[in-house]
């Protein structure tokens, strides 16, 4: 009885110090990240974005007229496909929001791809554009496609969502992300 008590002791005490050395090491892991996505969550992102454009280098200024979704996607990815055939399918209710598709794929131009999204090339608050993957990631600490970032009229990242999203989401986010003369004047 003494023998089997005492190892039952010892068993009991590697147990408990095994959990609290992973304990320990997952928190040390998450103080330490550095400049992760969770971060950046309310906090301001870049006062202006440049980006390969079509035709010229472009620039998107956060300001405090509109809010702005930047979805990150790769041409060649079916679940970007469909996210993007899901905007340009009900671009007519988004309303004075800027939407910036980004890539890295630098044929992206070149292969047309976005030339069936009609709805989003004949609107002015869209932009397509190519960006290397690296400062992308500095940026947003994230390179899943599809993923969309939901910045608010003072240029702050309020949320990020990542995967197939509804439509009725974005809407809702946009929404709540409007700066208040916007939520006056309507929304289609």
């Amino acid at each position: 009885f003494y023998f089997s008590t005492r190892k039952l002791f010892h068993q009991r005490k590697q147990f408990i110090s095994i959990l609290v050395l992973t304990g320990i090491v997952f928190f040390l892991v998450y103080a330490f990240q550095g400049n992760t996505a969770r971060e950046r969550i309310n906090k301001p992102v870049l006062k202006k974005l440049s980006f390969e454009g079509e035709i010229k280098r472009e620039f998107i200024s956060f300001d405090s007229t509109r809010a702005t979704i930047i979805v990150w996607f790769h041409p060649e990815c079916e679940l970007c496909r469909y996210q993007i055939d899901v905007i340009n399918r009900d671009i007519n209710r988004l309303y004075d929001v800027w939407l910036l598709f980004l890539t890295d794929d630098k044929r992206f131009f070149s292969k047309k791809y976005n030339m069936k999204w009609t709805g989003l090339l004949e609107s002015s608050y869209v932009r397509f554009g190519i960006i290397e993957k690296s400062k992308f990631v500095d940026e947003f600490g994230s390179v899943l496609t599809p993923s969309l970032f939901f910045i608010n009229h003072r240029g702050i990242l309020k949320e990020k969502l990542y995967g197939e999203v509804k439509f009725e989401k974005i809407i809702t986010l946009i929404e709540k992300y409007l700066v208040p003369e916007q939520k006056k004047s309507g929304f289609n």
